[in-house]
């Protein structure tokens, strides 16, 4: 699941890795779903790739620790993100 986020100063997509289902291989299955942060000034166009272009700046498990990046880079205080991403974050803590 991504969520971007648009802010005064730059762009972030917030994306949810959920490698704890049963479909998952074994090798690969975690015990909790992870978050990545990816950033975009506010510079770049709008057509620009979040994956090519944006810079990751935290990968883990932590939903709070990865919304404070967003605030930081975006300026925005109030991020609503999904009920089904709190709830994941929730569950597998």
């Amino acid at each position: 699941m991504k969520l971007t986020i648009n802010g005064r100063t730059g762009r972030a997509q917030l994306i949810m890795v959920d490698m704890t289902g049963e479909n998952v291989p074994l090798r690969k299955r975690k015990d909790h779903v992870d978050y990545c942060v990816r950033l975009l000034p506010r510079t770049a166009h709008r057509s620009t790739s979040f994956s090519v272009a944006g810079d990751e700046v935290y990968f883990g498990p932590d939903l709070e620790k990865a919304l404070m990046h967003i605030r930081a880079w975006t300026g925005e205080e109030n991020i609503n993100v999904p009920a089904r991403m709190r709830q994941r974050s929730q569950t597998t803590a």
